[in-house]
């Protein structure tokens, strides 16, 4: 894991399974829904504050492109779920690398996503990086992702930001 702070009272903790976000606190007060436990984080269906993808939201268990068309692991509806639900890219190990300089720190999450992984053509090369500035409460994702074959890519996160005055539950 991962803990980014700044002197404004803004704290981030990440962790490489999933390349996710598992809280975020201002000076003190829970800003998101956060698991109680690793294994909640690692195995719940909400997909809690984890990257999204290779395809985030829901597609037809098929993908063309040109001429050819991939099968994509679907579940028992023909649904392929965020890229593929359990198999995805929220439930892989990303490797973690730190930066920091006098403005802002952050962590590069990146992970190799083989040719045809749940049925994505390309090996697809994605870093997910997270930065949080110093002097301000600001806090930011960026993806970078490269691939030796024409593919589709629609990466997102998936916080579940708490809006009112922190009323969420954990789970």
């Amino acid at each position: 894991e991962y803990l980014l702070t700044n002197s404004r009272g803004l704290s981030v903790l990440l962790n490489s399974f999933g390349a996710g976000v598992k809280s975020i606190t201002l000076n003190g007060k829970k800003l998101i829904l956060e698991p109680r436990t690793m294994d909640c984080y690692q195995n719940n269906s909400m997909y809690l504050g984890k990257t999204l993808g290779r395809v985030a939201g829901r597609t037809s268990g098929e993908i063309s492109i040109g001429e050819k068309t991939f099968k994509l692991k679907a579940d028992e509806d023909g649904i392929t779920l965020h890229g593929g639900e359990k198999d995805s890219l929220s439930f892989k190990d990303f490797t973690g690398k730190t930066f920091a300089s006098p403005d802002e720190k952050g962590v590069i999450f990146s992970y190799l996503s083989p040719d045809l992984e749940n049925g994505y053509p390309g090996n697809l090369l994605l870093e997910v990086i997270y930065s949080l500035k110093e002097k301000e409460n600001i806090f930011n994702i960026h993806y970078h992702a490269k691939s030796d074959k024409d593919t589709v890519l629609n990466i997102s996160n998936h916080i579940y930001w708490s809006i009112d005055d922190g009323g969420l539950d954990n789970v």
